[in-house]
């Protein structure tokens, strides 16, 4: 298969991104926050053991050293955990609002990147989380 222009990838990623909310607003009137969250679990692990059935990639995790193959169940887990309150929240409050506030985590990834993953710190970085900071205020006053 031809590899996709990143900025096609980005914007069909980007379009899904901020469709999802209002879908799951409207499911989540409906469904509690668990029974979301088991779907959604459901139709992702139907649709990669077909993608990776299909693509032949499966019997490479024999040579996966066990620590990775750790790593990706431990952030399963931890997608379990955040969807669970994520959809909570989404449940109770407005959709625009959560989804907001639910975006800041890149500004948290950011911090961490710079104490654990020794990422440099700098000043246009920092201004970038500000005005994010900022953008976000006025999106949910």
């Amino acid at each position: 298969m031809r590899e996709l222009n990143i900025y096609v990838s980005l914007g069909i990623a980007v379009l899904i991104l901020g469709v999802l909310p209002l879908i799951e607003k409207i499911t989540l009137g409906v469904l509690s926050p668990a029974q979301m969250a088991f779907l959604r679990g459901l139709s992702q692990v139907l649709f990669y053991g077909i993608l990776i059935a299909y693509s032949g990639e499966f019997i490479q995790l024999a040579d996966v050293p066990k620590t990775y193959i750790l790593y990706g169940l431990l952030q399963g887990a931890l997608i379990v955990v955040m969807l669970f309150f994520y959809f909570h929240a989404m449940q109770k409050g407005e959709a625009s609002v959560v989804k907001t506030l639910s975006a800041t985590s890149p500004m948290l990834t950011y911090i961490f990147a710079i104490m654990l993953l020794n990422e440099p710190f700098t000043l246009e970085r920092l201004g970038g989380v500000v005005m994010v900071i900022g953008g976000i205020y006025l999106l949910v006053r």
